[in-house]
C-alpha cells in the first residue's frame, strides 16, 4: 500500500498555473469525491486498497446443465457429457481463492441452459418450452446482470447486495414493467430498460458511498466482465452485453466505475428464440425469423465496451434446424471448426454415437475449447491484470 497523499497533490494536477484561477468549493468537493486518496488524507486515514472486480459469466447451450451432466455423475467421470461452459467455468477462479491483499478479485456464476432447471429463477424441472422456444432466456439474462451488482457489493461489504429472493422479485418487476415480448424492433428497449436499473445503481452507488466515507478500503476502480455462451447461451451472452451497456451511466458502472467486457467467447450462436427460424423458408414474417423477444438486439452491432469477441462456428452443421446468427461489431473474430453443433460447444459423452471412444480427451470439442482458451490467454498477456484461465 503505498503512502497517504496529499489532497493539495491532486488539486494541483486540475488547477491552472495562474494565481488568480481558483477551484470552487464545488468543484474542490467534486474532485475529493472522486478521487478516495484525498479524501483518505482529509481523514487522516490510509489511502484505500483497489480491488478490481472480475466477473465471469458462463451462459450453457439448450439442455446443457451442469448439475446433471458434470455434478451427478461425479462417481462415473467417463460418462459426463459437460459442455465447453462448464469446462471453462472450472477453469476460472473462484471467489473461494480471493485474498484481502490480492489486487484482483474473482466472482464467476453459471447460468443454466434453457429448458434445464435453475431453481434461482424458479426453474425447478425440465421444460418442453425452454427446449423448443427458449422460454426463461431473458430471465437467465437478468439474473446474470444483477450478479454484477451482487460482485461489486460482495467485493466491498463481504455480502451481495440481493438475496435469492430479491432477485426473483426483481426479475418479475421487469417483465412486468419493461418486457415488451414480441416487439419486432430491436432499438426498442434500451431506454425503459435503461430507466428500469437506474434505482438499482442509485442504490449501490450510495451505499458504496457510505462505506467509503466510514471505512475507504477498498475501493473498486473497475469492473471487468468475461463472457461465454454456447449455442442459445451464446445468444444469452451477447443479449447480455446490451444488457449491461444499459446498467451504466455515462458509459461507466455506478457513472463512476470504469468497466469492460474485456472477453466475449461464443460457441455456435443459435437463437430460435420463439417460433422456428426454420419456418421462415415458408412465411417470411418477423415471429418465425428465430430472434423474438430478448433476441433481437444482437442483430445489431455489439456494444462498444466488449473490447474482444471470438465465435466459433460449426462447419457441418446442417442449418435448417440450427440457423447461426453470426457477429456484428468491432474487433469480432469467427473461426470455423470441424463438426456439427455440439462438435464445438461440447455436450457428448466419450462413445455417445460413436464419437470419441477414446475418452474426453479424443472429443472433436477439445479443439475450439483449447483454441478459446488460448485466444483468451493472449488477450490477458497484453494487459495488467492477468486472468489465470486454466483449462480442466
Amino acid at each position: 500500500m503505498s503512502q497517504p497523499i496529499q489532497s493539495a497533490s491532486i488539486l494541483s494536477q486540475y488547477a491552472p498555473a495562474a494565481d488568480y484561477c481558483k477551484l470552487t468549493l464545488e468543484e474542490e468537493d467534486h474532485l475529493i469525491d472522486t478521487f478516495p486518496e484525498a479524501l483518505c488524507s482529509r481523514n487522516g486515514t490510509e489511502p484505500n486498497c483497489h480491488h478490481i472486480v472480475n466477473v465471469g459469466l458462463f451462459f450453457d447451450g439448450t439442455n446443457n446443465n451442469k448439475e446433471r451432466d458434470y455434478d451427478k455423475l461425479e462417481a462415473s467421470p467417463e460418462e459426463r457429457c459437460h459442455s465447453n461452459i462448464v469446462r471453462l467455468l472450472l477453469a476460472y477462479p473462484d471467489m473461494t481463492e480471493n485474498l484481502p491483499e490480492n489486487s484482483n478479485q474473482y466472482y464467476r456464476h453459471y447460468i443454466p441452459g434453457v429448458g434445464t432447471p435453475f431453481k434461482e429463477i424458479g426453474e425447478h424441472q425440465e421444460t418442453t418450452e425452454g427446449k423448443a422456444f427458449a422460454k426463461g432466456g431473458q430471465a437467465r439474462i437478468l439474473w446474470a446482470v444483477l450478479q454484477v451488482y451482487n460482485a461489486v457489493h460482495l467485493c466491498v461489504y463481504g455480502r451481495p447486495m440481493l438475496t435469492d429472493e430479491e432477485m426473483a422479485a426483481l426479475i418479475q418487476d421487469y417483465e412486468a414493467k419493461v418486457d415488451q415480448g414480441k416487439r419486432p424492433d430491436p432499438a426498442s428497449a434500451p431506454l425503459k430498460r435503461h430507466e428500469w436499473f437506474k434505482p438499482l445503481s442509485d442504490r449501490l452507488s450510495q451505499k458504496l458511498r457510505e462505506r467509503l466515507l466510514a471505512k475507504p478500503t477498498p475501493s473498486v476502480p473497475k469492473v471487468t466482465l468475461s463472457v461465454f455462451g454456447f449455442s442459445r447461451g451464446a445468444v444469452e451472452a451477447r443479449a447480455f452485453c446490451y444488457w449491461y451497456r444499459d446498467t451504466l451511466q455515462d458509459g461507466k458502472f455506478l457513472g463512476a466505475i470504469d468497466t469492460e467486457i474485456r472477453f466475449l467467447g461464443l460457441f455456435d450462436s443459435v437463437a430460435s428464440v420463439g417460433a422456428s427460424a426454420s419456418l421462415h423458408e415458408q412465411f417470411a414474417l418477423w415471429m418465425f425469423s428465430g430472434h423474438c423477444s430478448w433476441a433481437a438486439e444482437i442483430l445489431l452491432p455489439l456494444p462498444a465496451l466488449v473490447t474482444k469477441t471470438v465465435h466459433l462456428m460449426a462447419a457441418h452443421e446442417n442449418r435448417m434446424n440450427f440457423p447461426l446468427t453470426r457477429v456484428v461489431g468491432g474487433n469480432v473474430e469467427e473461426w470455423l471448426f470441424p463438426g456439427v453443433h455440439s462438435d464445438v460447444g461440447g455436450g457428448y459423452a466419450p462413445g455417445n454415437q460413436g464419437r470419441s471412444r477414446g475418452g474426453h480427451a479424443a472429443l472433436l470439442s477439445q479443439i475450439p475449447l483449447v483454441r478459446t482458451y488460448r485466444l483468451n490467454e493472449e488477450r490477458d498477456s497484453r494487459r495488467v491484470y492477468r486472468h489465470p484461465l486454466r483449462v480442466h
